[in-house]
């Protein structure tokens, strides 16, 4: 938000894909941008996001399973420190120069090893910049964009088994395994028109995002990392992730969401920990959190 400003003459900002406002950069105040973004009084933000303020439980005591310990990875990951309980779901907030999301993509070793820093769970050091040794210590990743992660033009077994094929075969890829796999996951997360020969590419965007959670809870992972969970999806897909979220921390899973939406966060964290310019700078847990605190602390 500050760069928007100092480095402009005219500040235009959009909301749901419209234009709302177009202002003078020396004659406009955060507040007064913050108003504009979030749209305080609009029924069709109320109706389809979280309310303007959230109450946020007492921070949890239960172990701690993912430790990311000031890590450091320039230039978008300045110094970082988090912490995820067994059970608990932790919103890293932050726009799109904050670092978080490049900070997800270093817990599952999508992103060189760090400079500093050590990321752990379970009090295990996890090697970085290894996917599979993120893999073997527990670690589950759906990235921001759902293509990154799935062959479109393959099946939703092939992509909904990838993460466990050596469970699904022997010398060979068992179909009625796989074809198991599907139908039961179809069922429990809602994926719609799911049939295991369909191509990936056939669904719609929201339930391509629930093969990807298939892929990973068939063997319950220790931490879910999720980044820009709900982005592109309409409110009836957005509930059912936001569902299989909160299953997953029943089931005692750590659960990271990383987003650049602060109604993403406020819907599914109990704790959030807000992101600037690589560096975390305010962390909330038992009290009343707004869209405005986030949006004001996060630019």
């Amino acid at each position: 938000m500050d760069d928007a400003t100092d480095n402009s003459d005219r500040v235009t900002i959009f909301r749901d894909g419209r234009k709302v406002a177009t202002v003078d950069s020396a004659g406009v105040s955060k507040a007064e941008l913050v108003e504009y973004m979030i749209g305080d009084g609009s029924q069709v933000l109320q109706s389809t996001y979280v309310g303007s303020t959230v109450s946020l439980p007492p921070a949890s005591t239960a172990a701690v399973v993912l430790d990311i310990a000031a890590v450091t990875s320039a230039p978008e990951v300045v110094e970082m420190s988090i912490q995820v309980r067994a059970g608990e779901v932790v919103g890293l907030y932050g726009d799109l120069a904050s670092g978080a999301g490049e900070l997800a993509d270093l817990v599952f070793g999508a992103r060189p090893k760090p400079h500093k820093g050590t990321i752990s769970v379970g009090g295990k050091l996890v090697k970085g910049g290894s996917t599979p040794a993120a893999k073997a210590a527990g670690i589950a990743y759906i990235p921001a964009d759902r293509r990154q992660a799935l062959a479109l033009e393959q099946s939703i077994a092939w992509n909904s088994t990838l993460a466990h094929l050596g469970q699904m075969m022997g010398f060979f890829i068992r179909p009625r395994l796989e074809n198991k796999h599907v139908e039961k996951w179809a069922e429990r997360l809602r994926i719609r028109g799911a049939t295991p020969l369909k191509a990936a590419g056939a669904l719609s965007g929201g339930n391509q995002q629930k093969i990807l959670f298939a892929r990973w809870l068939e063997y319950p992972p220790k931490v879910l990392v999720l980044v820009e969970p709900t982005r592109g999806m309409d409110v009836g897909a957005k509930s059912d992730v936001l569902r299989i979220v909160e299953q997953a921390a029943k089931d005692g899973v750590a659960v990271l969401v990383a987003s650049s939406e602060p109604e993403t966060v406020l819907a599914f964290a109990q704790r959030v920990v807000v992101a600037k310019r690589g560096r975390i700078v305010a962390e909330f847990s038992g009290t009343a959190i707004s869209k405005r605190d986030l949006l004001e602390l996060g630019h």
